[in-house]
């Protein structure tokens, strides 16, 4: 058992500076979902901490430079904090593990997140086998769908006791579920939101749907999700929303909209749109989600979501269609979604799942493999 003195430390590792968002969330202006439990962990007794070092221009412009490995060989700076921890959490800085490995360090104990090592160990480049050996360093690799575990047990060789899952969480009192009072006429056209950055999106299929269809669709994404496409007059690109503008836009959308490449996509995030698709269900709204392994740990298609074949852009109108016409089901379906999350897939729950990792403690299913 944890302790509740929060006697255990443990440091976070992030990519991008995060006690602003910190900060916010506590205002009430952000969601917590992207602390990853950091903020949870108190009532689970670990104390957790994040070391933010300022960077100069030069330092900035050299991460620039380097590109996307840049904020992780930034991190490298953390390596004297590490060894005051009892533990760490890395969302980035993998060349930590490289250190760790080299120097054959027992301690901290060192638990890597993994969002996207599945797509990376796909790609056949010289940084892989770095990758690859650096990953040897950590004492665990937390995953957030089973799928993940699986195919990282293959790729690397581990055992599945070193590939926990613990399911992801949303902020479910920043995304408060619609009342009915909200889904009633208002004379206004309904319309489909749909969000996200990642380069797993697949906004051409959603753009295909979108032209079989009579509503507006609003895409909350940048430019660069979109390049190359020609948007119906039906479709709205809206870009650099704020965390509270999103949440109105969840809560007025007919339904959401998640569209999504299929398993296998090179590029983004392993599990793309599942943030996206727990913010929808967080809020009450009824969604129509991509088919990818990663959802059966997350809904069962046709109850907290619909789900649809990756690419397929007549399926994917005709079940937008379906919400937009069936109130009931519509309904029905955002308050199955709302009610998974309160039972178990909040930042909160997050941190519950994740606490006895960082203690070392014999993996247990604790955040729970489905639905």
């Amino acid at each position: 058992m944890l302790k509740a003195d929060c006697s255990m430390r443990v440091l976070y590792v992030f990519s991008q500076r995060k006690l602003p968002l910190l900060k916010q969330w506590r205002a009430g202006q952000q969601p917590d979902t992207l602390l990853f439990g950091y903020n949870h962990l108190a009532a689970f007794g670990i104390q957790a901490t994040v070391w933010e070092p300022t960077y100069p221009a030069v330092g900035r412009w050299a991460a620039q430079q380097i590109g996307r490995l840049g904020p992780d060989v930034l991190q490298l700076r953390t390596w004297r904090q590490l060894r005051q921890a009892d533990a760490a959490l890395l969302i980035a800085g993998w060349p930590l593990l490289l250190v760790k490995r080299l120097r054959r360090w027992q301690r901290p104990r060192m638990l890597w997140l993994n969002m996207t090592l599945s797509t990376l160990l796909r790609r056949r480049t010289p940084l892989q086998h770095v990758l690859r050996w650096a990953l040897g360093g950590a004492d665990g690799i937390v995953c957030v769908a089973q799928a993940q575990a699986d195919d990282l047990a293959t790729r690397l060789g581990r055992p599945h006791r070193e590939l926990p899952v613990v399911r992801s969480g949303v902020d479910a009192r920043f995304h408060t579920a619609v009342s009915p009072a909200d889904d009633r006429p208002t004379g206004r056209q309904p319309f489909i939101l749909s969000a996200g950055r990642d380069p797993g999106r697949d906004y051409g299929t959603l753009v295909g749907a979108a032209a079989r269809l009579d509503v507006p669709v609003r895409i909350v994404a940048s430019r660069a999700n979109v390049a190359g496409l020609k948007l119906p007059a039906n479709v709205e690109l809206l870009l650099d929303q704020p965390p509270a503008k999103l949440r109105e836009l969840y809560r007025a959308a007919a339904c959401v909209a998640v569209p999504t490449h299929g398993d296998g996509w090179p590029h983004g995030s392993d599990c793309s749109g599942t943030l996206v698709l727990l913010d929808a269900m967080a809020t009450g709204r009824a969604a129509v989600v991509s088919e990818r392994r990663a959802l059966a740990d997350y809904i069962v298609p046709g109850r907290e979501a619909l789900t649809v074949p990756p690419g397929d852009a007549a399926t994917l109108a005709a079940a937008l269609r379906r919400l937009l016409d069936d109130r009931q089901l519509a309904r029905r379906v955002g308050q199955a979604g709302r009610a998974a999350i309160e039972a178990g897939l909040t930042t909160r729950h997050f941190a519950a799942g994740l606490a006895p990792l960082l203690a070392g403690e014999t993996h247990q299913p604790v955040a729970g493999s489905g639905p």
